[in-house]
């Protein structure tokens, strides 16, 4: 664990990007009750829905 934290403190690619969605994540979350809900994710499913039917081919 205090490698993986010393790898984050000397901004280790790979660990920075997990580190910035967890604080996307936290402030969101924070800023919003309806951001972590079930009715917000399956919004975003029917969203995303079509455009990845599309993708798949």
């Amino acid at each position: 664990m205090r490698r993986l934290a010393g790898q984050l403190l000397q901004g280790e690619q790979p660990y920075m990007l997990y580190l910035a969605f967890v604080i996307l994540l936290v402030i969101f979350s924070l800023s919003s009750p309806y951001f972590l809900s079930l009715d917000n994710f399956l919004n975003i499913g029917r969203q995303t829905a079509l455009v990845s039917v599309i993708a798949v081919g």
